[in-house]
């Protein structure tokens, strides 16, 4: 069962409104983390997570289990360079738990030397969706944590799917003298409104400068500061091995262009997309896309070093889905079949297949001479450099 989203967005509009009635408009970092987070009213922490056909969106590993099983190949071959010995395998934020269990489904099956190497940790504070993992997961043996502090020492690989777009982002806008930011007030109406105030953090202002000297009057974007703080995180606990992140979004050239004005941030609910951010918070997804540059630039501050970029539809072009498709479907596949059209919205332009992009980082191995086959068809790494 999902959660009341109607009962917990009219007890989170309480909370938000109080708040800026006792202490002025807050900014739209602290709306979003309190739309998506708020202990109990939160968007992905009140309960279910509504994921799936019926919920209000779809992930790669609810098209199709080739998702899963063309990561584990990737990841089967991560292990091969590091030796072949005990390979730490953690998922940061792993949703209904499918994507780690298609890639051990897979790697039970058709890699078992592989599979008998692995160490799984999942990375999870949300308590209802631990639950729900620990269901999905239910006959393999993995170990969950509530927070990357928790654990130490990683030698593998450090993998998230679709997390990074869901962090609390800072808004700014552009206007006739300078940069500031976005705040949310509540309207006349009773109905939470944008104003504009100072910048919030003191890390917004050299940004700005370095990237946003280009953009006109009214421009809008985000800038996910978080992401920087995660890095230098992941970059702690580890010791040798890969950051294997798939998301969407765009290099900083592309990010902010300046035909992309009003951002990237939307709303999901019930598989279409909402326009009023601001309208019930808890109720709706909110996300953004991805600056694979900052990624990139943040993570080489912290020894992480860029390795491959490439979308979706390139990476598994490059990892063999015909071999993967006959070792999942020996039988094949009905062209009106289900899984057939699963695959191809995880393959098609129009679909996953161009907005979703697969980035690897390393740490501890050097690849000057070696390069992973999720790239060998593309590799635009340098775009994002």
């Amino acid at each position: 069962m999902y959660h009341d989203h109607g009962k917990n967005s009219s007890e989170l509009v309480k909370i938000i409104t109080n708040s800026i009635k006792k202490k002025g408009p807050i900014t739209f970092y602290e709306f979003m983390k309190l739309a998506l987070y708020h202990h109990q009213y939160g968007y992905y922490t009140a309960g279910t997570l509504p994921i799936g056909g019926k919920g209000d969106f779809v992930t790669s590993p609810h098209a199709s289990k080739l998702f899963g099983s063309a990561i584990c190949c990737q990841l089967y071959e991560m292990w091969c360079l590091s030796g072949r010995g005990q390979f730490d395998l953690v998922e940061i934020g792993a949703g209904s738990g499918l994507l780690m269990m298609d890639i051990l489904d897979y790697s039970q099956r058709v890699l078992p030397e592989f599979f008998r190497s692995l160490r799984v940790t999942i990375i999870e504070p949300i308590k209802g969706l631990k639950v729900q993992q620990q269901i999905t997961l239910n006959g393999y043996e993995c170990s969950w944590f509530d927070d990357l502090s928790q654990i130490t020492g990683i030698s593998g690989c450090i993998l998230s799917n679709e997390l990074i777009d869901s962090f609390p982002v800072h808004l700014i806008r552009k206007t006739m003298d300078d940069f500031l930011e976005v705040y949310v007030d509540i309207g006349a109406n009773g109905r939470f409104k944008e104003a504009l105030g100072p910048l919030s953090s003191p890390s917004l202002g050299p940004y700005i400068s370095q990237f946003l000297g280009h953009v006109e009057q009214g421009y809008t974007t985000e800038v996910n500061l978080d992401l920087k703080g995660w890095l230098k995180d992941i970059s702690k606990i580890l010791d040798r091995g890969f950051v294997f992140t798939i998301d969407y979004g765009f290099s900083s050239q592309e990010y902010f262009n300046l035909q992309r004005s009003r951002g990237t941030l939307i709303s999901y609910r019930g598989q279409k997309v909402t326009e009023d951010i601001l309208a019930d918070p808890g109720a709706q997804d909110i996300t953004h896309h991805v600056n694979f540059s900052d990624m990139v630039r943040w993570g080489k501050y912290e020894g992480i070093q860029p390795v491959g970029f490439c979308n979706q539809w390139s990476f598994f072009a490059s990892i063999g889905i015909d071999r993967i498709m006959e070792n999942i479907f020996p039988k094949g596949l009905s062209p009106f079949s289900p899984e057939l059209a699963g695959i191809k919205m995880l393959l098609l332009p129009q679909g996953m297949g161009d907005t979703h992009k697969f980035l690897i980082q390393s740490k501890g191995i050097d690849m000057d001479k070696l390069a992973l086959t999720g790239f060998k068809v593309q590799n635009k790494i340098e775009r994002l450099l």
